[in-house]
């Protein structure tokens, strides 16, 4: 399991893989990010997924508590 933090905030998420990542913080993103989300163009969701990824690979693997 790897925790992650929110790319534009201080919330934190936990998941086992990128995919179960993502559709942990889509709710999130909804909710917090709306207009940001709204104001994405192919490039800048580009370049989330690319800090997403990164973050994804860079998180260490912690243990459940």
């Amino acid at each position: 399991m790897k925790k992650l933090k929110c790319l534009d905030c201080k919330e934190t998420f936990k998941a086992e893989t990128p995919e179960e990542m993502m559709k942990t913080m889509i709710p999130h993103y909804i909710e917090k990010h709306k207009k940001m989300m709204e104001r994405h163009n192919d490039e800048s969701k580009e370049d989330w997924m690319k800090r997403f990824n990164k973050n994804w690979e860079d998180a260490k693997e912690i243990k459940e508590e």
